[in-house]
């Protein structure tokens, strides 16, 4: 019995977690490896500046709260409207994104940063802009 209530739950879960974000596809599955990574070496990079704060680690969560929100935004959208576009669209942007931030605090820390790897990222944020139409804001 308590088996088969914990397949239940398990399949809740994912049931509530492919409702709010779409399909674990490659794209999601590379946004949410950057988001976890960026935040990583942000906390690395803030405790070698003696910068490292709790309340400065509850702001980056927040942050990555924030994307992914986003992306169920896009995913509900996307639903009202009949397409996947969107979802997709704002995946890519927020890989551009999260993709340089990651490489900004990679450079921090010292690590040498192939050009090409910048150059792709930058197009890849660009493709998400180029697929719904309006250009990424950065507040």
């Amino acid at each position: 019995m308590e088996k088969i209530l914990g397949q239940g739950f398990i399949t809740a879960i994912g049931g509530g977690f492919i409702y709010l974000f779409g399909a674990w596809d490659i794209a999601f599955q590379v946004l949410v490896t950057l988001v976890v990574i960026d935040y990583a070496t942000g906390v690395m990079v803030a405790y070698l500046n003696r910068k490292l704060s709790s309340q400065l680690g509850i702001r980056g969560v927040f942050k990555k709260i924030a994307i992914l929100t986003t992306v169920a935004v896009a995913v509900l959208i996307d639903r009202v409207m009949g397409t996947d576009v969107l979802r997709l669209a704002t995946i890519f942007c927020l890989c551009g994104n999260e993709g340089i931030s990651l490489l900004e605090n990679l450079t921090k820390l010292g690590a040498p940063i192939p050009q090409k790897l910048v150059d792709a990222l930058i197009q890849l944020r660009g493709k998400g802009d180029k697929e719904d139409g309006n250009k990424t804001t950065n507040n």
